[in-house]
């Protein structure tokens, strides 16, 4: 069986502001794959699956395998 992944646009701090807050440079961006799973099977953290999808909307950008809909 194929794995699926998602796709999800991680940065990298480059380091931070005067107020302590990380900063991330445009070039710091760049698309990770991150594995799609059941829900049984998911650990929602380092894993996706259908219901985690919006946790993980909220802090990034995603992008889901082909032919999911969430």
């Amino acid at each position: 069986m194929n794995k699926l992944y998602a796709k999800v646009l991680l940065d990298h701090p480059e380091g931070t502001d005067a107020n302590g807050q990380m900063i991330v440079l445009a070039a710091g961006l760049e698309w990770q794959p991150v594995e799609w799973l059941d829900p049984w099977n998911c650990e929602h953290q380092e894993t996706m699956c259908a219901s985690c999808v919006d946790a993980w909307n909220q802090d990034y950008e995603i992008v889901l395998p082909e032919g999911i809909e969430a």
